[in-house]
C-alpha cells in the first residue's frame, strides 16, 4: 500500500510499503495469490522518468515497472496473479508495448475496465483469452446509507446543508495537480464559467479533494475564483462517510478525477468531468454521458453551458442512466468475483503473521 497505516487502521487489513522489496517479498513467499489493482496503473506517463525497458531491473518506483515486483517474486513460488478493476493506457511507445507486454503476462488473469484498456492489451500482443472486460470496481463498492450523524452534523457538511437551507444550488469541485496542462489558465476558465453561472442561479460551491495533493490545488483555485462565488472549502484526508454525505448534499460534481466522477453518479448526481485523461472520457462515454465530458482546454462559455445542462437535471441523473449505472453496478461486482473464486480454492497458509 501507499499508506500502510491508512489501510490498517480504515480497513483493519495487514499491509506494508509497496516500494519496500524485503517486505514483499515476505508476503509473496506466504501468500496464496497476489493481487494488484484497481486504478490506472499501466500507463506510460512516467515510463521514460523510470528508466524505460531497463527501469524494471533499478528497483522501479515509478510506472508499469513498478508494479511488476510482486507478480515477479511471485513466479519464484508458483503464486498466481490476478488483476482486477485495471486501467490501461495511455501507451505509447513501442518499448512502452514492450513493457505492458511482459507485466501483463506475469498475471494469469486481468479484469480491465474499458475497452480501450482492452484494446491496449490486444496491440500489445497479451495472449488471447487472458484479460476481460468489466466495470470499474468502484462500481461494486458499498455505498452506505447515510443518516445525519452527530459526528457528520459537527463536520463542514453542516455549510453545506446550511447553503441549501439558504436557497443556495451547490456545486461540488475536484481538481488535482496536473503538469502537462496550465494550471492558471485552466483555473481562470473554470472560475469564469462558474461566474457566468451565477447570472441566472444562486451558486455556491464545495471543495472535494479526493487526494491530500488536491488540498493545494483547490486553495489556488479558490484564490482564483474569488469571493464572488460563495464557498466552502473542504480538506483532505476526508472520511468515507464525509465525502459521500458531502457529494450527495450538493446539486452537482465538476471533478478532474475519475472517481470522483464515479461516486458520484453512483450517488446519481450529475456530473461534469475534465478530462485530463482518456480513462474520465472513457467513463462517461460508458454510461451515456459523453457530452459532459469536456477537454481541458473547453472554453468558459461551453463549460459554462455544460454545467446550466447538469444544473437542469436538478440533482438527479435521468432514469436511463439510473438504470445504466445498475448494470454496471452488478457487473462489477460478477467481476471481483470472478479474481474471488479463483482465490478461494487455492490452499491457505499458516505463515502470513
Amino acid at each position: 500500500a501507499e499508506n500502510p497505516v491508512a489501510v490498517e487502521r480504515d480497513h483493519g487489513l495487514q499491509a506494508f510499503p509497496r516500494k519496500d522489496l524485503n517486505l514483499a517479498l515476505h508476503h509473496v513467499r506466504t501468500a496464496s495469490a497476489i493481487l494488484i489493482g484497481g486504478g490506472g496503473l499501466w500507463h506510460d506517463y512516467t515510463f521514460a522518468k523510470s528508466g524505460g525497458l531497463t527501469g524494471i531491473f533499478q528497483s522501479p518506483q515509478l510506472s508499469m515497472a513498478s508494479f511488476a515486483t510482486l507478480p515477479m517474486m511471485g513466479r519464484f513460488f508458483n503464486t498466481p496473479c490476478h488483476v482486477v478493476g485495471m486501467g490501461v493506457g495511455p501507451v505509447t511507445t513501442p518499448d512502452a508495448l514492450r513493457m505492458l507486454r511482459f507485466v501483463a503476462e506475469l498475471a494469469d488473469t486481468i479484469h480491465v475496465r474499458d475497452e480501450p484498456s482492452l484494446a491496449l492489451l490486444n496491440k500489445a500482443g497479451v495472449t488471447q483469452g487472458k484479460a476481460f472486460m468489466a466495470p470499474d470496481l468502484v462500481y461494486s463498492l458499498p455505498l452506505p446509507e447515510l443518516p445525519l450523524t452527530p459526528a457528520l452534523m459537527q463536520s463542514t457538511l453542516q455549510a453545506i446543508l446550511q447553503l441549501k437551507a439558504q436557497g443556495y444550488t451547490v456545486v461540488a469541485i475536484n481538481l488535482r495537480p496536473w503538469a502537462p496542462c496550465d494550471e492558471g489558465e485552466l483555473f481562470a476558465r473554470l472560475a469564469q464559467a462558474l461566474q457566468m453561472a451565477t447570472r441566472s442561479t444562486k451558486l455556491a460551491i464545495v471543495t472535494i479533494p479526493m487526494q491530500n495533493q488536491d488540498n493545494l490545488t483547490l486553495s489556488k483555485f479558490i484564490l482564483v475564483l474569488g469571493a464572488e462565488v460563495k464557498q466552502v472549502e473542504l480538506k483532505a484526508p476526508l472520511t468515507f462517510e464525509t465525502l459521500l454525505g458531502a457529494l450527495n448534499a450538493c446539486d452537482m460534481l465538476l471533478s478532474m478525477r475519475l472517481h470522483a466522477c464515479l461516486v458520484a453518479h453512483r450517488l446519481r448526481k450529475p456530473v461534469l468531468g475534465m478530462a485530463y485523461d482518456p480513462k474520465v472520457a472513457n467513463h462517461f462515454a460508458q454510461i451515456g454521458r459523453a457530452h459532459f465530458a469536456l477537454a481541458l482546454d473547453t472554453p468558459a462559455t461551453n463549460i459554462a453551458a455544460t454545467i446550466s445542462a447538469a444544473l437542469c437535471e436538478q440533482g438527479q441523473v435521468p432514469v436511463a442512466t439510473h438504470h445504466t449505472l445498475l448494470t454496471l453496478e452488478a457487473q462489477a461486482a460478477a467481476a471481483l468475483n470472478v479474481a474471488a473464486r479463483h482465490i478461494a480454492v487455492l490452499p491457505g497458509s499458516d505463515k502470513v503473521f
